[in-house]
């Protein structure tokens, strides 16, 4: 079973989730037209962990992408995350906001949880009703073979679709507290969705708390000396690609796209969480490296200089604490984030730093936000926490004891990944999809 992660042997015996069919909201499709599905474990809890689950992005635009920031939609379609097809029943999860222990876990670890599956490759943001005809590839040239696929991006009405199931047939809208998260893509997916859970919430008279916690989700809109391969797309232009092909406009943050258009700007600026950010009126709490990992090997380039990384680095940190805390934007005011120069990409849960002589774990900063921002507190007293480090920075990676996590939002990375079957390391993807030009 694809959707299934094994769990270390010396970790915590992992949660097993069951799966809950979407087939009944007719929209919410996958990639394939599969229905969507959430995978669900409930506690009893009255709060809720509802994450968005990660795995990069795909596009209609470029060539095979081996080397480039996402796939082909259409290739996409046929894996883990872009159909429903080979989910099983049962889904296990541990580690990180997962965790049922309390001492990795200290305020969700008896939660009611939800997995919302990835399978629409643009961040459940699509909102296009009519099916695209992609071309398809031949896996062995990645050249078009002549044939045709019927693609279906509609991610936005099974993100909405989750919403309504749960409501009505899990009553969340009676919930006390509900954290909205997601790594990586699904970390992007929390900016850009927050503010919908709470306001098709409310429609339904629900009072819940609601706060956003969206993990390595924080895609600098940036394109550095990032060499590409023949005829490659840049993240940036990808996504901007993808608002337009996907038609996104109604599926990201309507307050941002409102202001884009009056300000006579791009509203697919409203796909990157650095402008949508000072749009949210959800209290966030950013989990985010400036050197993340996966920009790092995407945009700036893996092997470019410490210098080069570090002034990426600076320009993310000016661009995070411009859309989440400026003291001018009364939507900022609850706020928070945990800002480690560790070189990561995300769901290091117990990740520790030393911010103006305290040493806190992730998880423990977390916990204390939640507390002041529930508490009807000013947040602003504990809510930022970082340790200012220059790249490269070997001891900002230090943990707490925890075991490894094992859930979806690692799958792409780890050998045996649905963007790199054969384990290739992305550092050298570029490399690969170039051997591979060369013998056709």
């Amino acid at each position: 079973m694809i959707a299934k992660i094994v769990a270390l042997a010396a970790a915590a015996a992992a949660d097993t989730y069951t799966k809950v069919s979407l087939a009944g909201y007719k929209d919410a499709l996958c990639l394939d037209g599969s229905p969507g599905i959430y995978y669900l474990r409930k506690t009893g809890s009255p709060n809720w962990y509802i994450h968005y689950e990660g795995g990069g992005w795909c596009n209609v635009r470029a060539p095979f992408a081996q080397g480039q920031p996402s796939e082909p939609c259409v290739t996409r379609s046929t894996g883990h995350t872009g159909t429903t097809t080979q989910d099983g029943d049962t889904c296990e999860y541990q580690g990180d906001y997962f965790d049922s222990d309390q001492k990795i876990n200290p305020t969700m670890h008896d939660w009611n949880r939800v997995v919302i599956r990835y399978c629409d490759g643009g961040s459940f943001s699509g909102m296009r009703m009519e099916p695209y005809s992609a071309p398809t590839f031949d896996p062995k040239t990645f050249l078009p073979d002549g044939g045709k696929k019927d693609l279906y991006f509609r991610g936005h009405f099974i993100s909405r679709a989750v919403m309504a199931d749960l409501a009505a047939h899990h009553q969340m809208n009676d919930a006390t507290i509900v954290v909205i998260s997601g790594g990586s893509a699904g970390g992007l997916s929390t900016y850009l969705h927050a503010d919908d859970w709470v306001s098709q919430y409310r429609k339904l008279g629900s009072k819940t708390q609601f706060v956003a916690m969206p993990d390595g989700g924080f895609f600098y809109d940036a394109t550095e000396e990032l060499p590409q391969p023949p005829g490659a797309m840049s993240y940036d232009e990808i996504m901007r690609g993808n608002f337009e092909d996907f038609q996104a406009e109604g599926g990201v943050n309507a307050d941002c796209v409102k202001a884009m258009g009056q300000w006579g700007r791009d509203k697919a600026n409203c796909y990157f969480a650095q402008y949508t950010a000072s749009f949210v009126t959800t209290p966030l709490f950013a989990l985010q490296s400036p050197y993340d990992a996966w920009q790092i090997g995407n945009e700036v380039d893996a092997g470019a200089s410490d210098l080069h990384i570090r002034a990426y680095g600076e320009r993310v940190v000016d661009a995070i604490k411009t859309a989440l805390f400026n003291p001018t934007n009364t939507r900022n005011a609850q706020n928070g984030g945990f800002i480690n120069y560790c070189k990561y990409h995300c769901g290091m849960w117990n990740l520790k730093m030393n911010h103006n002589g305290e040493d806190i774990a992730m998880n423990q900063a977390f916990d204390k936000w939640l507390n002041v921002v529930l508490s009807g507190g000013d947040a602003s007293t504990q809510r930022y926490w970082d340790n200012l480090a220059k790249y490269p920075c070997d001891e900002c990676c230090q943990r707490s004891d925890a075991p490894t996590p094992t859930h979806l939002d690692y799958a792409p990375f780890l050998k045996g990944g649905p963007l790199f079957p054969d384990g290739a390391p992305r550092k050298h993807a570029r490399q690969l999809f170039m051997g591979r030009l060369a013998k056709l």
